[in-house]
Order: structure tokens, then sequence, then C-alpha cells
């Protein structure tokens, strides 16, 4: 059922834009688009046609289906709370489990000693480049997801290239 409304939903977004004839290209888009939850894939193709002049790249389908979806990554705002809360409530000298590992890793990359000695009138600073580590994490992340998939795809054509030949 999964499969069928994803195609549903695929084949909806290139009518829409006059393209419904694109077979090959439907078909790359349905492979690259795989991954994303069938719900979430019906709402975000929905909402580019309301809101796109143009057919939608595979990479404004999936940055919209993050929107809708939510990110596997929790937001700033999240990650923020939950660091604001381990430095009032972690004794000093010791370091604190969070949720997710880019949160840590985040906290990590500025130095977690730093962190607890920031004083007050340096905080709004210090916010704002854990930000920037916190989104350089999550954007080096999910590259290197991306990557892993691009590349299990790649393994898996060529075995079925040399499954061809012998």
């Amino acid at each position: 059922m999964d499969k069928e409304l994803k195609a549903a939903a695929i084949m909806r977004l290139f009518a829409a834009f006059s393209r419904e004839g694109e077979m090959t290209r439907m078909k790359i888009y349905a492979d690259e688009l795989a991954d994303i939850p069938a719900d979430v894939l019906d709402v975000t193709c929905r909402r580019l046609m309301r809101q796109s002049k143009f057919l939608p790249s595979i990479a404004e389908i999936i940055e919209a289906a993050h929107e809708v979806g939510g990110s596997e990554y929790a937001s700033w705002p999240e990650a923020l709370t939950e660091i604001e809360k381990a430095m009032q409530s972690t004794p000093w000298g010791h370091t604190p489990q969070f949720s997710r590992p880019e949160i840590a890793e985040a906290v990590n990359a500025y130095g977690w000693n730093d962190l607890q000695m920031t004083l007050s009138a340096n905080i709004t600073t210090v916010k704002a480049q854990l930000r920037n580590i916190y989104e350089q994490v999550c954007q080096r992340r999910r590259g290197k997801h991306e990557g892993e998939k691009v590349l299990a795809l790649m393994g898996k054509r060529l075995n079925q290239l040399e499954g061809r030949t012998l």
C-alpha cells in the first residue's frame, strides 16, 4: 500500500507540472524518494504543487519532506533546551549524557568545560557559535547518510550488472 501511495503522490506531482509522460524521470524520483514515509511524501507533494511554479528537484522534495515529517535531528531550539538543562544540572567535572549524538558532538566540539565556564555576559555569542557548530554537525551527518545510501544503491546496481554479464 505504501508503494502505491508513493507512486500516486509522485504521479500527481508530475501531472500537475505537465510532465506525466516522463516515466524514466518518475522512476528516478521514486527510487531516490523511497526512504520518505508514504504519508509524508503525499503531504509534501501536495504542498509543493501549491507552492512551486516548476517541478521541484529531488533535493527540494527531500528538504520539504524534512519540514513536513520532521527531521531525524533535533531542532536547534530542542537541542539548546537540552544543553541548557545539562549546564544547570551537571556537576562540575562531570560530562552529561545527551539524548542525541549530534547534540553531544556539537557540545564536545565547542568544549564542555568552556561551555560550563561561560559568563552570562557572553552567553548570547556562545549560543550563536554553538548553533553554527550544531547545524554543521547535522549537515555533515545528513551528507554522510545520503552518501551511504548512494553507495549502497551503486553497489546494488553493480551487482545487478555483474549478474547480467555472467
